[in-house]
């Protein structure tokens, strides 16, 4: 070998390396071509002993929707398998006593008027601790009761259950099922232990509800991990056209954790007991866990501000807000034109009182209040947007962050965030209001944003998808103003690129 080489080679790789980093981090870090490099040097050196480690940050798409089939989207073969998936009440069941369904009773205002159903806790023919078991179904009965069908009926035909009652019911009947499950291990477990929401996720409308039929919400554990439990509930119609004779109208997945009462520490989840006569068992588990990962991708990914990981809009994202804002130039110029609106002109604010009519079996708030609170303000948003009736079609997330008590003030505001010209995502926020807000010695510098709306604790994030029907006009785009709502629009076209709903996948699913 030539003298000097080996140390020649290892120089240039370096040079090399350090202007890959550097390339790196001015991607990461620039913004309309300026680089923020005040701090520079510190960071260099950093990334020069972890290479690559701010670039994993950027945001490169999903795990959850890998196509594994050609000619199929990603996103549609995982609703197939979520039809696919969808379990049967086993031969055993029965109705029971709307005791079974605790939570419901307790939060739902016209529980009297429902059926449940399920497996008796002493019978034999189904193993303790399995799916089966647990599993609850609600039945509304609107085929005969025009009562309970006003009192459910939202103003579109397609959606016509409200979307925002089957996410209240949802967040009831999600913990019925989890303290059914743990009471075949521990009959005392509620002394001990309590079942909080985590959040509502991968909800999607798949068909048109008839509301002159009647309507079963069935509850199932898809999976049972450490401290944590997924629950699915699907919105089914009976159906001659279907070989199983109903048709899944939609569905939610849920996270559910236990605490301790004590320490209000995360505690161990029962395992699920498998089943040997549900053979669709493992696929769920299998849907269960791309699900977790997929959350665990979204947190990776998270531009949330308090997250000191948190990472920036990619170059291709903040060109897409840099054209928005070029159309509102180019609109100002013509004001016939109309093809961008801004958020702030399409964000709307609730105030509400928390009384104790609200409160769930642990004292607190009702998730399911917050649901349907969150559900009608969106709706309200979405309605002004769009100037017709908007049909909701589905949820990306209800995050919640913190338990809201009896006697806060709260704060729900709606944001259109994003509008694909045939659909559009809302995002709910919910908020705590500070109690030093509160009185003629609030302390306003240290309360108030600098768009003069008081700042408080955010408990809940929310975000609803509402379509227009075929034949109506293109809906107008939204551009963000602040870099809140560039994040929130920027999440928004990330769900939108990943999720649709697309106008082929509209088209195909929803028959109005």
């Amino acid at each position: 070998m030539w003298p000097g080489i080996g140390k020649r080679m290892n120089v240039a790789l370096g040079t090399v390396r350090e202007r890959y980093v550097r390339a790196c981090y001015l991607h990461c870090h620039s913004y309309r071509g300026v680089s923020k490099l005040g701090k520079f040097n510190g960071v260099f050196q950093a990334q020069l002993r972890k290479p690559h480690a701010h670039c994993q940050r950027q945001y490169l798409g999903r795990s959850l929707y890998t196509p594994s089939k050609e000619g199929i989207g990603a996103y549609e073969e995982w609703i197939q398998e979520i039809q696919r998936t969808k379990k049967q009440l086993p031969s055993c069941t029965k109705q029971i006593d709307i005791s079974n369904a605790k939570m419901l009773l307790e939060t739902e205002e016209v529980a009297n008027k429902l059926d449940v159903f399920g497996v008796d806790p002493n019978e034999t023919s189904v193993k303790p601790g399995t799916v089966s078991a647990s599993m609850l179904q609600i039945r509304y009965n609107l085929g005969s009761d025009e009562l309970l069908r006003y009192g459910v009926r939202d103003l579109t035909d397609f959606s016509s259950f409200r979307l925002g009652k089957f996410f209240e019911s949802v967040d009831a009947l999600t913990g019925d099922v989890v303290y059914r499950h743990s009471k075949f291990f521990d009959p005392d477990f509620e002394d001990k232990y309590y079942w909080v929401t985590g959040g509502h996720y991968f909800s999607r409308k798949l068909a048109k509800t008839d509301i002159y039929k009647d309507v079963y919400l069935r509850v199932y554990i898809t999976n049972v991990g450490t401290k944590s439990i997924e629950v699915r509930t699907d919105a089914i119609q009976p159906s001659a056209d279907h070989p199983d004779g109903e048709i899944l109208v939609n569905f939610c997945h849920t996270t559910m954790v236990a605490l301790d009462k004590k320490t209000h520490k995360t505690a161990n989840a029962y395992p699920l007991v498998e089943d040997p006569n549900d053979e669709l068992e493992k696929a769920r588990k299998v849907l269960a866990q791309k699900h977790k990962l997929e959350l665990i991708q979204r947190r990776e990914n998270s531009m949330m501000l308090k997250d000191k990981m948190s990472s920036p809009p990619t170059k291709r994202e903040m060109e897409s807000v840099h054209e928005l804002h070029r159309k509102l130039t180019e609109m100002r110029r013509n004001p016939q034109v109309k093809e961008v609106e801004m958020v702030r002109e399409h964000t709307h604010i609730c105030s509400r009182r928390i009384f104790p009519q609200y409160r769930n079996v642990h004292g607190k708030l009702f998730g399911g209040f917050v649901m349907i609170e969150s559900y009608d303000l969106a709706c309200f948003a979405a309605k002004y947007f769009m100037g017709i009736e908007p049909v909701a079609v589905g949820l990306d997330e209800a995050v919640f962050n913190m338990p809201i008590s009896i006697g806060d003030m709260v704060l729900f505001t709606a944001r259109v965030v994003h509008s694909s010209r045939k659909a559009i995502r809302v995002n709910v926020s919910v908020e705590l209001l500070h109690p030093k807000a509160i009185g003629p010695d609030r302390i306003k510098e240290r309360i108030y944003g600098s768009d003069g709306r008081v700042i408080g604790k955010k408990t809940n994030r929310l975000v609803f998808i509402f379509i227009a029907e075929p034949g109506k006009q293109l809906l107008r785009e939204v551009a963000p103003n602040t870099y809140e709502e560039v994040l929130m629009h920027v999440d928004a076209l990330r769900r939108y690129e990943e999720e649709g709903p697309t106008d082929k996948f509209m088209e195909e699913r929803y028959q109005f």
